[in-house]
C-alpha cells in the first residue's frame, strides 16, 4: 500500500488519484452520565449535522495514547515554576505517575471529498484527476499543487461548513493531526506518536516520505515462513504491519447487520465502544442520498420485494406462505418510506462500518476482535471479519485514502436519525486544555487525566465558585483541601508579577484538620483562633479602615448587641462608632469608652456601653476586645485559617420565631456576629488585591448557610467573585443546604458553575444529589452509581483504589465520572486525610493520589 497523500494544507489533502478532501476534527459532547434532556439535545444536534451533508463522507475515531510529558506540559503552562518549587516536585511525581498508567484519548474526525465545480471547470477538473491517477497507478511522482488551487479549495472547504449547523463544534484539523493518523496507523499498540495539539507541528516533505516506510502483511505470513504449509485463512483475518518500532497486529471488523428498528437511548453503538477495557477504533463511510432519489429506489424495492411474495403466495394470495424474514423486510421498507415522506429534508444514509483492535501479538488481536463480535452479536448487531480484506479495512481509517469498493457488501441502510443514535460525537473530555492533574476520567475507556485551573474561571469572564456535595467520609473535604493546594501551589505566573495564590478557610473541626493540612501546603499559614486562646486580634475597628471600619463594625454590633434597625439604639450606635472612627487609632473598647460618657446623659448610650463590658469580660470574645493582642494583617500569610470550633449559630427554626430569638443563648448571638466579621474579613482579603487569586473555602457550610445573614454573605462573595480575581468553594452534605424555597438560595445554587457529587448510600439523598447536578433523580441507573461511589463494604484494597470517586460538572458544563487523586507530595498525604486510621498513622505516609478512605 502506498501513501495516498499527494499535498497537505490547512485542513486539506490532495490524494494521488485526484481527489481533495477536507477533514474538520469533532469537539465530543459530554454524553454517558448527561441529563436526559442533553442526550435527547445531542441527538438532534447530531441529525441536522447528518440531514445536511449530502454524498461521499467519511467519519474516522482514533484512541491515541497520550505522552505523559505533553500532560505535563499543560500542568506547568502559565506556571511561575521558579517560584513554586513544591509545584514543580509534584509534576515529577506525576510524570512517573502517567508513565506506569496507559492512558488514551479519543479523537474525532469528519472527512469530506470537495465536490468539483460544474462546467468548464469541472471538465477540466475531472480530466486533471483522472491524470492524476493514471500517473499514480504508474508510479510518476505527484504534480505540484498551485497556490491558487490550495486558496479556491479553502474557499470552498470554508463555504460547506458554513451550509452546515453550528450546534456539533467542528474545528479545521492541522496539517500534523492528519500526519498524525497516518504515521500511528501502523504503529497502533506501540509507541505511538503523541497527537499534536492545536498549533503544533509543521509539516514537511520528509514526513510524506516517511509515511511509505511500512511493511502490510496481510494475515501476518511473515511469522509463519517461507516452509510453513497454507493454513486455514479464517484462523489468521488480521493484518501486520511492520515499522522500525516493531510490528503491530491489527484485526479489522464490519458491520454486516443492524436491528430494523431502533430506540433511543439504547442504540449507542458506536458510543459503546467505550465500555470495553481495550481500546476500539473505527471508521464509517457514509453517503447522504436525497429524499426524492431515496424514495425512487425505495418504490423499487417494494415492487422488487411484492414479487418475490408472489411467488411464493401464487393466484392465491397468502401471505402466510412467504418466509418470515421476507415480510419483515418488507414491513421494514414501507416504514422507511413513511419517514421518508414525512419529511422534506430527511434522507437515507447509506452506512459502512469497519472497526478495529488491535495488540503486540497476533493472539491479543485475535481475542479481542472475538470479544467484540461476540458482544456486539447479543444485540442484534452483526460483525464480520473479512477473510482477505484486511488491509483494505485499514485504509477506510485514513482521511483522503480512496473509499474501498470491499466496503459496499457491508453497507446498511438507514435514515439520518436512526444513524445520529449510534452517538459518534459523543465524549467523555472533562477539565481544562492547562491545569493541575487534579482527578483521572472514568467515563470513557480507560482512565484520562482531568486537568484543572481552579483560578480559570475570572480570566474567561466565568464563576469559578464550587460545591462539593456528598455524605460523610465520601471524599468531598479531600477534594477541597486537594483544590486548596493546587491554589496555593501553583498560583504564580510569570506574566502577571505579584501574583499569586492564596486560601482562606474556616475549620470547624475540634482538631483542626484545616488548620494541619494548610500548614504542609506551600507558603506561610497564619491560624486565627475566635476563642479565649486567641493571639491576634479581629476588632473591626483595628483590622479595617475608614468607611469599611464603619460598616463592618456596624454590622458585627447590631448584630452581637442585639440592636433593632433605625431604633433610638442604632441611631447612637451608629454616630458613636463615626466619632471613634474620626478620632484615630480606634478599637472597641475606645468606643464602649465614648458609649460610657455619652451615657452620662443618654440613656440609650449608657445601655450600649454597659452591654460592651459585659461581652468585653467573656473568653469568647477576647479576639474582639484584647488590647494586648496584634491585629490581623491579611496581606502578608498565602493561607489563613479561622480556627472557630467553639462558635455556635442559632438554627433556621429559633430564627424563624421572635419568642425563641428573644430567648437566644449568648453563645449563638456571639457565634452570629462572629460569622458577619469572618465573612467580612474574608470579603474583604480576598477583593483586596486582583493579582492575588484568592480562595474561600467553606467546608461542612450548612451552619453558615442556615441563617439568612449567612446565606446572603455567601451569595454576596460569590456574586462579586469573577470581577474581583476570586473564588468560594462550598462543602454540602446535600444541596438544600444552600438553603430551600429562598431568593438568596436559588440564585447561589445557580452561580455554582462547578459542582462535584460524592457518594450517598440514601436513595432519598442520592436524588436529590443528581438533581443538584442537573440530571433526573429517578434515573434508577444514576441513582446506583451515585450511591456505589468510593464503596465502604469492600476489601480495604479496593477502599483505596475507589476513594475519591464523584460526579464532576467541570466549567464547560460538561458532565462525568472522575476519581479525585491527592496531590503527589508526603507531607500533603499525611496531613490531607481525616480517617481516624489513618490520623493514627501519621507517621507513615499515605500513597500519593492513592487515599485510604477519603472524607
Amino acid at each position: 500500500m502506498k501513501n495516498p497523500i499527494k499535498h497537505l494544507a490547512h485542513n486539506l489533502i490532495w490524494n494521488t488519484t485526484g481527489q481533495v478532501w477536507a477533514v474538520w476534527r469533532v469537539e465530543p459532547a459530554a454524553y454517558r452520565h448527561a441529563s436526559r434532556s442533553a442526550k435527547n439535545q445531542l441527538l438532534a444536534d447530531t441529525e441536522a449535522l447528518i440531514k445536511s451533508i449530502e454524498g461521499e463522507y467519511r467519519l474516522i475515531s482514533a484512541c491515541g495514547q497520550l505522552d505523559p510529558a505533553a500532560t505535563v506540559e499543560r500542568m506547568i503552562n502559565g506556571v511561575d515554576l521558579a517560584a513554586s518549587p513544591e509545584y514543580a516536585a509534584v509534576c515529577e511525581q506525576v510524570l512517573d505517575r502517567l508513565e506506569a498508567i496507559e492512558s488514551r484519548e479519543r479523537s474525532r474526525y469528519l472527512a469530506v471529498p470537495l465536490p468539483e465545480p460544474g462546467g468548464a471547470r469541472g471538465a477540466l477538473a475531472a480530466f486533471a484527476t483522472a491524470a492524476s491517477s493514471l500517473a499514480a497507478s504508474a508510479g510518476a511522482a505527484p504534480g505540484r499543487i498551485k497556490p491558487s488551487e490550495v486558496k479556491a479549495k479553502l474557499a470552498q472547504a470554508r463555504a460547506l461548513r458554513a451550509s452546515w449547523p453550528g450546534s456539533i463544534d467542528l474545528a479545521e484539523a492541522a496539517p500534523a493531526e492528519i500526519l498524525w493518523l497516518y504515521a500511528r496507523a501502523p504503529r497502533r499498540g506501540l509507541d505511538e506518536p503523541a497527537r499534536p495539539r492545536p498549533g503544533e507541528g509543521p509539516v514537511s516533505a520528509t514526513g510524506l516520505g516517511a509515511l511509505d516506510e511500512v511493511l502490510y502483511d496481510e494475515g501476518a505470513r511473515t511469522d509463519r515462513g517461507r516452509s510453513a504449509k497454507a493454513l486455514n485463512p479464517f484462523a489468521h483475518r488480521h493484518l501486520k504491519t511492520l515499522t522500525e518500532h516493531g510490528p503491530s497486529y491489527q484485526a479489522f471488523l464490519c458491520l454486516s447487520e443492524m436491528p430494523s428498528q431502533f430506540v433511543f437511548p439504547g442504540s449507542e453503538w458506536l458510543a459503546g465502544l467505550d465500555e470495553f477495557d481495550f481500546p476500539v477504533e473505527w471508521a464509517v463511510c457514509l453517503r447522504g442520498v436525497p429524499r426524492t432519489e431515496a424514495e425512487a429506489k425505495s418504490r423499487r424495492q417494494a415492487r422488487e420485494l411484492q414479487a418475490q411474495v408472489g411467488e411464493y403466495t401464487g393466484d392465491e394470495g397468502d401471505e402466510a406462505r412467504a418466509p418470515a424474514p421476507l415480510i419483515e423486510a418488507i414491513g421494514a421498507l414501507e416504514n422507511m418510506r413513511e419517514r421518508l415522506s414525512a419529511s422534506s429534508s430527511e434522507l437515507e444514509v447509506q452506512a459502512s462500518a469497519v472497526l478495529c483492535v488491535y495488540g503486540e501479538t497476533a493472539a491479543e488481536a485475535e481475542r479481542r476482535a472475538e470479544t467484540l463480535r461476540k458482544a456486539y452479536a447479543a444485540t442484534d448487531y452483526q460483525l464480520s471479519r473479512p477473510t482477505g480484506g484486511q488491509l483494505t479495512c485499514y485504509q477506510a481509517l485514513l482521511p483522503g485514502a480512496a473509499t474501498p469498493r470491499m466496503l459496499g457488501d457491508y453497507t446498511q441502510f438507514t435514515l439520518a436519525r436512526d444513524f445520529a443514535m449510534a452517538m459518534p460525537f459523543s465524549g467523555d473530555r472533562l477539565g481544562d486544555d492547562e491545569g493541575a492533574l487534579y482527578a483521572l476520567g472514568l467515563s470513557g475507556a480507560g482512565m484520562l487525566p482531568v486537568l484543572t485551573d481552579f483560578s480559570l474561571g475570572p480570566r474567561i469572564d466565568a464563576s469559578a465558585s464550587a460545591a462539593f456535595v456528598g455524605e460523610l467520609g465520601s471524599g468531598k473535604s479531600v477534594a477541597m483541601k486537594t483544590a486548596a493546594f493546587y491554589v496555593l501551589a501553583r498560583g504564580r505566573r510569570p506574566d502577571w508579577p505579584g501574583s499569586r495564590g492564596r486560601v482562606l478557610a474556616v475549620d470547624r473541626t475540634p482538631n483542626q484538620e484545616w488548620v494541619r493540612f494548610l500548614k504542609a501546603c506551600p507558603g506561610r499559614t497564619q491560624v486565627i483562633e475566635i476563642s479565649d486562646h486567641a493571639t491576634l486580634s479581629l476588632d473591626p475597628l483595628r483590622i479595617f479602615a475608614g468607611k469599611q471600619a464603619a460598616r463592618y463594625t456596624e454590622a458585627v454590633l447590631t448584630t452581637l448587641l442585639q440592636v433593632r434597625t433605625m431604633t433610638d439604639e442604632d441611631v447612637v450606635l451608629s454616630e458613636a462608632i463615626e466619632d471613634t472612627v474620626r478620632a484615630g487609632a480606634p478599637s472597641l473598647l475606645k468606643l464602649a469608652k465614648r458609649l460610657a460618657a455619652r451615657g452620662r446623659t443618654d440613656p440609650e448610650a449608657a445601655s450600649l456601653a454597659r452591654k460592651l463590658r459585659a461581652i468585653a469580660f467573656k473568653g469568647q470574645a477576647r479576639a474582639l476586645f484584647d488590647p494586648r493582642l496584634e491585629p490581623l494583617s491579611v496581606s502578608g500569610a498565602d493561607s489563613i485559617v479561622f480556627a472557630v470550633a467553639g462558635l455556635t449559630l442559632p438554627t433556621p427554626e429559633e430564627l424563624a420565631s421572635e419568642v425563641r430569638l428573644a430567648r437566644l443563648p449568648f453563645e449563638k448571638i456571639f457565634g452570629q456576629a462572629a460569622l458577619v466579621l469572618l465573612t467580612a474579613v474574608c470579603r474583604e482579603t480576598a477583593f483586596a488585591a486582583p493579582h492575588e487569586f484568592v480562595l474561600t473555602s467553606w467546608d461542612e457550610c450548612w451552619w453558615m448557610a442556615g441563617c439568612p445573614e449567612g446565606r446572603a454573605l455567601m451569595l454576596e462573595m460569590v456574586r462579586d467573585s469573577r470581577k474581583h480575581n476570586c473564588a468560594a468553594h462550598f462543602g454540602l452534605h446535600d444541596g438544600d443546604d444552600l438553603g430551600v424555597g429562598d431568593e438568596h438560595a436559588d440564585t447561589l445554587r445557580g452561580l455554582l458553575r462547578l459542582r462535584y457529587l460524592f457518594r450517598h448510600r440514601t436513595a432519598a439523598l442520592a436524588a436529590k444529589g443528581l438533581e443538584f447536578m442537573g440530571l433526573e433523580g429517578g434515573d434508577r441507573d444514576l441513582l446506583e452509581l451515585v450511591m456505589g461511589l468510593s464503596p465502604v463494604a469492600v476489601s480495604p484494597a479496593e477502599r483505596a483504589a475507589r476513594a475519591g470517586e464523584c460526579l464532576h460538572r467541570d466549567l464547560s458544563g460538561r458532565l462525568g465520572l472522575i476519581k479525585v487523586l491527592i496531590p503527589q507530595s508526603e507531607a500533603v498525604a499525611r496531613a490531607i486525610l481525616t480517617t481516624p486510621r489513618a490520623g493514627a498513622e501519621q507517621g507513615s505516609a499515605a500513597p500519593a493520589g492513592d487515599a485510604a478512605v477519603a472524607r
